[in-house]
């Protein structure tokens, strides 16, 4: 624009304003707009001025009021005008530099409005051409965030702008700030840049893009009172978005949500969605938020309608405990979460107490499934139960059938003096024995208890699986004794040049007794002691993370004697084995799914749970004499798969996935019990990767399998395949690798897409 032309704009806008200035009558609200931060390091002559563009949000209050106003801004500098009252949205626009809109409620009298003015950088890119005959997207809408920073807070702003289209080439300007974006185009999947520097002097060129049509997820959200639903805000997020360790990567999870509004009918569409699993979210006031989990298959649309998403009319919960309080005149504390049909957590309530009569409620709940707990206030948990709130639910009664205990605890010959923790389905309460081993107190009820004994003065770790409590004839409390065999095994962590290493992680597993392993650190001069463990073989291992890279030892084999005799280890720690992969559906990566890679044939070794990241893209570490190692891939949405694969550094795996799956059903034998330690299990076998049973429960009732019946386990979403089902003493497990051995009793068959195989064990033996 020349320098007449912009005079004669000038011209315009003040004679503009001037006309809209004189229709405002007097008592209308006064507004003062003003730069409150220009962040630059431009002198402020080089900013010059702006143009402030406000639009009425809300009614006017005289058919003559305006419901527009445009007029210059200096920078630095302000402007004050009369508008009317009401909800107004400002933008402001100055040449090389980008201000947040501002949403503002104009009261009577006076107010203010301030900008702070970023430095602005410029993005450019050309589409591809083709789109399969179809009108390529008209505009481009670029939103951006801070990229997630360790160690302090983001300073640089969000937000978003439209990129309009000329021929295939779009051009516009964000805040030059280290960002992360997320280039939209309506109907198509959306492209992520992560952790990009948008600088003032040097266009950021994204080369030729090309955008492909992705998965839709549309619906109806109803109310049960029949009233309308329209404007409600439904928000799309991935389902497994918390479990990435990784901050940053959970950071930038989050951020692949998408949102809509309802229309007049109800009726939401989100489109352009990456295949996978996801939470639907839908809140409007003054309902309790509904919530769905959706599997979104490759280019197909997911249809939420059968049922529909209702919200509902939040719910008031009552409850009463027997006794109204602790024995200790303590009152009871209650904790409640949400759980989705996965047993995920979606939302955690506050932690109240329980008034003295024994009764405690809470309002506002939306209906769905929840997990109770009552605990005390030293962090005891003396209760825990999974409760079905529909509408006006009945009150739930709990009674504790409070019993004392006497214990004492042996360790050889001697008393030993520990932490003792006893452990019964959702109960943990924690006591401490003394000089000689005596310990005693309250319990939340008789039976067999989990016990697990720290020592205090020792090194002692050890977990009984079964302890009985109960009362004796004519005895008012349970006596309870526990012994625990004085084996010892104790060592040092190095590094490759044999220096010690201090806090490393080691890990002591018994082989022949079924048994919790135990997990202690190194100390400043790279010792470690385990005491207490059952006689018999165990396996030692360490591992370290040291600048970001996990460094493993070879697994150790002892044999110890409950004598006090010590057996001596020492464990050389070397570099990870990373293995690089992308799990994908199509041309697709898909985000959240959970991946967990086992070294094979090792016994006592920390298996971190790695989760694929917002393109798909996972990296595992696994100790550097590995050859082979299992790999379980649980992506929410496809079929849950396992696998034996050879840990082959410089080939990437890629692990498609698809929406194929069956259900599998395993009968069990009478006599099985899950919950012992030291009993025979149901172990699978596919494509040469073995999985126990149990571990595949979670897997289940996340696409909502209850279990029916303790010896018949189903668990749906398994990926195609042939399939053999062991019983097998885990302490034997190693001995299937290969496959089932001959002479092993196991039952074998092929699990088809769309169908089920039903593996029965029931007349087996265990191996």
């Amino acid at each position: 624009m020349s320098r007449n032309n912009r005079r004669h704009f000038s011209n315009a806008i003040v004679t503009f304003i001037s006309f809209l200035l004189g229709t405002i009558e007097a008592g209308a609200a006064s507004v003062r707009f003003s730069v409150a931060e220009v962040t630059a390091a431009q002198s402020q002559a080089e900013v010059g001025s702006g143009i402030l563009t406000a639009r009425l949000r809300s009614e006017p209050l005289t058919a003559e009021s305006p419901t527009e106003m445009i007029f210059e801004l200096p920078v630095p500098g302000a402007k004050t005008a009369d508008m009317e009252p009401g909800a107004w949205i400002f933008e402001v626009r100055v040449k090389g530099f980008w201000a947040a809109p501002k949403l503002s409620q104009i009261a009577e009298g006076e107010n203010q409005v301030q900008f702070k003015l970023w430095p602005a950088g410029t993005l450019q890119a050309r589409l591809a051409a083709g789109y399969n005959n179809e009108e390529p997207p008209s505009k481009i809408v670029v939103h951006f965030e801070p990229a997630p920073t360790t160690g302090r807070a983001a300073a640089e702003p969000n937000g978003s702008v439209v990129c309009p289209m000329a021929e295939d080439r779009w051009t516009c300007e964000v805040p030059a700030a280290h960002l992360d974006l997320r280039l939209a185009a309506e109907g198509y999947i959306s492209q992520y840049r992560w952790g990009v520097d948008v600088l003032v002097d040097r266009p950021l060129d994204f080369g030729i893009l090309e955008f492909r049509r992705g998965a839709s997820v549309l619906g109806w959200i109803e109310t049960e009172t029949g009233e309308s639903a329209e404007g409600t805000l439904v928000v799309l997020r991935p389902g497994s978005m918390d479990h990435h360790r990784d901050s940053t990567a959970r950071e930038r999870l989050k951020r692949l949500r998408m949102s809509a509004k309802t229309n007049h009918r109800g009726f939401f569409h989100i489109p352009g969605v990456n295949p996978g699993e996801y939470v639907v979210e839908a809140s409007k006031e003054p309902f309790s938020p509904a919530r769905a989990t959706v599997r979104v298959l490759q280019d197909q649309e997911t249809l939420i309608s059968n049922p529909p998403l209702i919200l509902r009319e939040p719910q008031r919960f009552e409850m009463y405990v027997e006794p109204a309080v602790h024995p200790s005149g303590e009152p009871w504390l209650i904790k409640m979460v949400q759980l989705d049909r996965g047993s995920k957590v979606m939302a955690v309530f506050d932690e109240t107490a329980v008034e003295p009569s024994g009764f405690w409620s809470r309002m506002g709940l939306p209906p769905g499934r929840y997990s109770l707990v009552v605990r005390t206030a030293d962090g005891a948990q003396w209760f825990g139960q999974e409760l079905k709130i529909e509408s006006n639910p009945p009150p739930l009664f709990i009674d504790l059938p409070i019993i004392e205990i006497n214990g004492v605890i042996f360790w050889g010959d001697g008393a030993l003096r520990a932490e003792v923790r006893f452990r019964k389905m959702s109960a943990s309460v924690t006591f401490h024995s003394d000089a000689e081993g005596r310990f005693g107190g309250l319990l939340p009820q008789p039976g067999m208890w989990e016990v697990a004994v720290v020592g205090v003065d020792t090194e002692v770790r050890r977990s009984f699986q079964q302890i009985k409590v109960v009362k004796k004839s004519g005895k008012p409390y349970a006596e309870v004794e526990i012994r625990v065999p004085d084996t010892r095994i104790e060592g040092v962590v190095v590094d490759s040049d044999g220096m010690p290493v201090q806090g490393a992680i080691v890990t002591v597993q018994s082989v022949e007794k079924i048994v919790r392993d135990v997990r202690t650190q190194t100390n400043a001069e790279g010792e470690f002691r385990v005491y207490g463990l059952p006689p018999g073989v165990v396996t030692v291992v360490a591992e370290d993370s040291v600048a970001g890279h996990l460094l493993y030892s070879d697994e150790a084999t002892v044999v110890l004697e409950n004598s006090a005799k010590t057996r001596h280890v020492r464990l050389v720690l070397q570099p990870e084995k990373k293995i690089r992969g992308r799990v994908i559906a199509g041309s697709q990566g898909v985000s959240g799914a959970r991946i967990v890679a086992t070294p094979c044939c090792m016994h006592s070794l920390l298996v971190p749970t790695e989760t694929s990241d917002a393109m798909g893209y996972f990296e595992i570490h696994l100790p550097s004499s590995t050859q082979e190692f299992f790999l379980e891939i649980a992506a929410p949405g496809f079929g849950y798969q396992f696998q034996r694969l050879r840990a082959d550094v410089e080939q990437p795996l890629i692990i498609p996935v698809t929406g194929a799956s069956g259900t599998l059903v395993v009968d069990l034998p009478d006599s099985t019990n899950p919950e012992l330690w030291d009993s025979p299990k149901a172990y699978l076998l596919h494509k040469g990767g073995i999985q126990a049973l149990s571990l595949l429960l979670a897997w289940a009732r996340f696409h909502g399998q209850v279990q029916q019946d303790d010896n018949s386990f189903v668990v749906p979403n398994m990926e195609p395949g042939d399939y053999s089902a062991c019983l097998i003493h885990p302490s034997k497990l190693f001995t299937l690798l290969g496959g089932p051995r001959p002479g092993t009793e196991c039952v074998s068959g092929y699990l088809p897409a769309s169908g089920e195989l039903l593996l029965s064990l029931g007349g087996l033996a265990a191996d």
